[in-house]
């Protein structure tokens, strides 16, 4: 009797931490990595500290919550399908004798339930959601609770703000995020990034996920510029805002001379940038500001890269194209692209450039926005196509390299890419000369002799026909 009672008190003993152990496990919960993709963020994998189990031992449920700017809730529930399973450490990096197991979803433009974001379609943007995840092991155990996120790319950016007083419209602070490449002994160039306007608010992982600006941070394109910094300043509403809440109706932006300040600002407090090579671009609403503040500053940057830009060409002066022919460009648009529609805005622009004999101007024009990654099909297995105003898939990607008339972009007898091209390009000179007050003068007092002249002849008109 008294060794079997000892054997059940050793066995008891020996299932005991087993049974803690799987406790503790279940308590831990789950850490979410989120990489930016070609439609947006993707929450790509979920990292549990687990080493036991394998494909097909785990099922993930989701539930995601969002109140719409019109108040209605949005409380949705489904499955998450499983792509890969494998042992890792705590980031989800492949590891044999790793403490972590990756569980690695299958993700797609289309899918919502590993998308953390919430798109509204009244307010027309982005937000968080809240996205919850629950794992369910074959032998039961769970883990429900989220313990840690991680952005990749998002978190190789610092973060900031920039105040500044407009004489118009008061105070304004605009967020930012910027990356520094690494320190070393030569000047080094700026890449700006002006994102779309669902990306707008007081959260620049809005600007980093909502496209893929990490690859801006990454190469192949640092490569190219052999280590560039990178500044996404980020729009309180929208860049298209012109003060009142409202769409622009004349060109003009409330954020110009705020956006402005706020670059001049980071290019005098890192002084290894070079001023010869600040490249600005951005995609839709960004479009629009990219050509709005060539504009408004034309001898400041040494090229623009606008994508899918929403500048009207009507808003854009002969005037305007005369101060902005020497700038280095490259636009991307969709001919499909029935948002910013390239006959109102890209293709009436770029051809005006050519006519005023702009030099080093170059347009890509896609008929569609397709998947090129050979990882995304639609229901009939041809490559997905994305919406026709997502033309910036391209350009984050460095797809584009054809001209308006389809033949290659080239420099020194050789094709390049858009980014491979931008950066080659340095601070050009204009010979644009604006008018100055003494030449306005002189035209007023020419308008004023002509009609002077015009009052005096009837006046002595009158007096020969009353005689």
């Amino acid at each position: 009797m008294k060794k079997l009672m000892i054997c059940a008190l050793a066995a008891g003993m020996l299932i005991m931490p087993m049974h803690i152990q799987a406790e503790e496990t279940k308590d831990k919960g789950y850490i979410t990595i989120i990489e930016g993709e070609d439609w947006g963020p993707a929450v790509t994998k979920l990292v549990i500290p687990y080493t036991a189990g394998g494909q097909g031992d785990f099922q993930v449920t989701a539930v995601k919550k969002a109140v719409a700017s019109t108040g209605e809730e949005i409380n949705d529930q489904g499955e998450v399908l499983v792509n890969q399973v494998y042992r890792s450490d705590e980031t989800g990096n492949k590891s044999d004798d790793g403490n972590y197991t990756t569980i690695e979803l299958t993700i797609h433009p289309d899918d919502t339930f590993t998308n953390p974001f919430y798109f509204d379609m009244e307010a027309f943007a982005n937000s968080w959601a809240d996205v919850t995840y629950t794992i369910t092991s074959k032998n039961g155990d769970t883990w429900k609770k989220e313990i840690n996120r991680i952005k990749e790319g998002a978190d190789m950016f610092d973060k900031g703000d920039h105040t500044y007083t407009d004489e118009e419209f008061g105070d304004i602070t605009l967020q930012y995020a910027n990356y520094s490449p690494k320190q070393d002994d030569k000047k080094n160039p700026l890449i700006i990034w002006l994102h779309g306007m669902g990306e707008g608010g007081e959260d620049p992982d809005l600007v980093l996920l909502g496209n893929k600006v990490t690859n801006l941070a990454k190469d192949p394109i640092q490569s190219y510029f052999e280590g560039a910094y990178v500044l996404a300043p980020q729009s309180p509403t929208f860049w298209l805002d012109n003060g009142t809440g409202s769409m622009t109706e004349d060109g003009n932006s409330m954020y110009t001379r705020a956006l402005m300040d706020t670059i001049d600002t980071y290019v005098k407090n890192n002084d290894d940038i070079d001023t010869e090579r600040i490249y600005i671009g951005g995609c839709s609403n960004g479009g629009f500001m990219t050509m709005r503040m060539i504009m408004s500053y034309p001898e400041y940057f040494a090229a623009a890269y606008p994508i899918c830009d929403a500048m009207y060409d009507a808003f854009i002066t002969d005037e305007d194209i005369q101060k902005i022919k020497h700038i280095p460009m490259w636009f991307t648009h969709a001919s499909s692209d029935a948002l910013a529609m390239v006959a109102d805005t890209s293709i009436p622009t770029y051809e005006r450039l050519i006519e005023a004999g702009a030099p080093n101007v170059h347009f890509s024009l896609y008929d569609a926005v397709i998947d090129k990654s050979n990882q995304y099909k639609d229901a009939e297995g041809a490559p997905y196509m994305y919406n026709a105003h997502y033309s910036w898939i391209y350009t984050l990607n460095n797809d584009p390299k054809l001209d308006y008339e389809g033949e290659p972009v080239m420099i020194d007898n050789k094709p390049v890419t858009i980014f491979e091209w931008l950066s080659k390009q340095t601070k050009q000179k204009t010979d644009y000369v604006e008018p100055d007050f003494f030449d306005n003068y002189g035209i007023l007092i020419g308008a004023f002799a002509v009609v002077a002249v015009i009052v005096g002849c009837t006046m002595i008109r009158g007096k020969k026909e009353k005689k």
